[in-house]
């Protein structure tokens, strides 16, 4: 069993496993790429089932352990991916 970081869990993406942070780098880059975006925002984009708010997340939070992720993995994603994610 690996040690992992406090806020990091591991998850599945098809047949690879990934380290998933939620952290203050993850938010800060995500509120470079989205100007003006506030924590709360994104608290509720996720209730929100926001898949802009939820796609940002899972990828800087993904990237944040793994510097070679690509946006394109989310993106290809299926539903049936997206249950197992969460």
């Amino acid at each position: 069993m690996k040690c992992l970081k406090a806020n990091t869990t591991v998850i599945k993406i098809g047949e690879k496993e990934y380290s998933l942070s939620f952290n203050f780098g993850v938010i800060l880059r995500m509120q470079a790429k989205r100007k003006g975006l506030k924590v709360d925002e994104i608290f509720a984009g996720v209730e929100k089932q926001d898949f802009n708010i939820i796609s940002d997340l899972l990828f800087y939070g993904i990237k944040w352990n793994h510097p070679e992720f690509k946006i394109e993995q989310i993106e290809e994603l299926g539903l049936g991916d997206f249950e197992e994610v969460f």
